[in-house]
């Protein structure tokens, strides 16, 4: 089994601050994984995703992270995200 995390970044002109949001779905059909552990490993924060796989973090400062996404019962998944 695998999953698929889909993330994006957006800055906030003007500040040095950025977001980064997206989806966690299972590879198979798309479902939405819901409960899923979402961290970003530089700034030791975490969320869970939605009832429909959504995660968002807000006023992070700007870099290149690496997102670690786990979910019992499957392989923890790794993006780096800009």
């Amino acid at each position: 089994m695998a999953i698929v995390i889909i993330a994006t970044s957006s800055v906030c002109f003007g500040q040095n601050s950025v977001g980064i949001s997206g989806v966690v779905t299972f590879q198979a059909n798309e479902t939405p994984l819901h409960q899923a552990s979402v961290r970003i490993v530089e700034l030791k924060r975490s969320t869970v995703t939605d009832d429909d796989g959504k995660f968002n973090f807000e006023n992070l400062p700007a870099g290149i992270y690496t997102v670690i996404v786990h979910q019992e019962g499957f392989a923890d998944q790794t993006r780096k995200v800009t």
